[in-house]
């Protein structure tokens, strides 16, 4: 990602800011910029989205902090990256149905492009895994910085010569 280390945690304080990182298409514009800074013009050819729709989400989300301008290539040329390698909520912070069904769409994409990938036939690497733990509080927050962490490293690693790959987790209290 083009952030910097001392950039790795963006807090999202408040609700406007969670709605904004919340929209799907804001997080696909995310994630596109977690692989490099790009233009408008770039983002608007990986999506398929008019350049207008993306300037307007683009300004959304600079205006809540979560992306910022890394550099320009002329007038029209601004690239964009992500203000850190991960966003994390105030633990005060109500969810509201808007980001629960943010969510929901990260876990969907992350279904539809499992299942894609293991209906093509490619050979590759895909794993998906479901397990039950018992977690105190400070364990449920060990394992998420263990397991950032891990994806950190590999995220570092594999910057300039890994195959892109896409990592999703989620840790969440069993509904009784």
């Amino acid at each position: 990602m083009a952030a910097g280390a001392d950039d790795d945690v963006t807090k999202i304080g408040d609700l406007p800011a969670l709605r904004a990182l919340a929209d799907p298409l804001r997080l696909r514009v995310v994630d596109l910029l977690a692989v490099e800074p790009r233009t408008v013009k770039d983002l608007a050819g990986h999506l398929g989205v008019a350049r207008n729709r993306l300037h307007y989400h683009l300004n959304v989300l600079e205006k809540h902090g979560i992306v910022r301008v890394a550099g320009a290539d002329g007038p029209d040329g601004r690239r964009y990256e992500p203000t850190g390698r991960r966003f994390e909520t105030s633990d005060v912070l109500p969810v509201p149905a808007s980001v629960a069904a943010g969510i929901s769409g990260v876990l969907d994409t992350a279904a539809r492009e499992v299942n894609a990938r293991l209906r093509s036939g490619r050979r590759g690497a895909t794993a998906v895994g479901r397990t039950h733990v018992r977690l105190s509080e400070d364990q449920r927050q060990d394992l998420v910085n263990r397991l950032q962490a891990v994806i950190d490293e590999y995220q570092d690693a594999a910057a300039a010569t890994g195959q892109p790959a896409t990592v999703v987790f989620a840790l969440y209290e069993d509904p009784a």
